[in-house]
This record gives C-alpha cells, structure tokens and sequence, in this order.
C-alpha cells in the first residue's frame, strides 16, 4: 500500500513539475526583460531540479521498504 500510495504522490508531482520546466523554457527565449527572465528562469530551473531529486528518493525509499 505504502508503495503504491508512494508512487501515486511521486507522479501527481511530477506532472506539474514538467509543465514548470516547460514554461521556463519557454521564458528564456521570450524577447522581455533578458535580465529578469533569465534570473526568473534559473530559478525555476533550480527548484524544477530540487523537488525531481527529491522525488526520485521517495520512489527509492519505498522500493527498499524502508519507514516514510
């Protein structure tokens, strides 16, 4: 159970992670403040690539058996 409860959070926040890292992408091309968009964009990038790993260790975690 605590698998599958796991992997179901892991994926309901993954989901809206890539359509972050999709709009941050989109950012940096767009022909606004270069400075600020930049900035804006490293930022979501940053946090894009903390909460992944995070994710990637509860579905470790859960695969080993071991407490929450």
């Amino acid at each position: 159970y605590r698998t599958k409860v796991t992997e179901a959070m892991a994926h309901d926040l993954k989901t809206p992670l890539a359509a972050i890292a999709a709009y941050a992408e989109s950012l940096e091309s767009f022909p606004g403040d270069a400075p600020k968009t930049a900035e804006y964009t490293a930022k979501i990038t940053e946090k894009v690539e903390v909460m992944d790993h995070m994710i990637e260790d509860i579905l470790a975690l859960s695969k080993v058996g071991g407490p929450l």
